[in-house]
């Protein structure tokens, strides 16, 4: 993919298209000695290259390589950002009026989710250390004993939510966590936006 666009770059195809910086690197220059400046390779969808929406192309090969990489049955690339990854992820999962359990440290975009589509939430709250004043992970009792109340009252839960790491670096025990959860064919959400710094 980046031989492809490195020489597109070097076409001097006048970049009627967005995004507006049209391939001036001069803007940041080049960021490391072996790749090009960003704005080199800075395309849309455009014709001989693939489209992030209905990948048929390299996009589709990139897809797929990391799929196998991870050990998916599929991958796609969020390009939104976290807070659309988060929204889009819990209205992928859910209809209207359903019941989630979230974690009550998600970021505001979870909350938007809950919002848009009208769900019953139900909190977990992460441990919190008295030493260093922050907040922990989330513990597979409290996602346990939730799910069980909630089953108990009939609720049918269609997602958890929880961050992992959190902004200060803790991590829940998502390995354990998710293998109970998808013993109740329920989807677990991860939000690991902070695990990026």
């Amino acid at each position: 993919m980046l031989g492809k666009l490195e020489a597109y770059s070097k076409e001097n195809i006048v970049p009627m298209h967005m995004p507006g910086a049209k391939r001036n690197s001069e803007l940041i220059g080049r960021y490391m000695d072996d790749m090009p400046a960003p704005y080199d390779i800075d395309i849309t969808e455009i014709d001989g290259f693939d489209n992030m929406h209905n990948a048929d192309g390299m996009i589709k090969k990139a897809f797929e390589k990391t799929a196998a990489l991870y050990g998916a049955d599929e991958s796609l690339f969020l390009v939104n950002g976290s807070t659309a990854g988060n929204m889009a992820a819990i209205c992928g999962v859910t209809d209207k009026g359903d019941s989630i359990i979230v974690a009550r440290n998600c970021h505001i975009s979870v909350y938007n989710a809950i919002i848009l589509n009208e769900l019953d939430a139900n909190y977990v709250y992460p441990q919190y250390d008295d030493e260093y004043g922050y907040y922990k992970g989330i513990s597979l009792r409290e996602i346990k004993d939730t799910v069980e109340k909630n089953e108990s009252m009939g609720k049918d839960i269609k997602a958890v939510v929880i961050t992992s790491p959190t902004y200060e670096g803790n991590v829940s025990d998502i390995k354990n966590i998710a293998a109970y959860l998808h013993e109740h064919n329920i989807p677990l959400i991860v939000d690991e936006a902070h695990g990026a710094h």
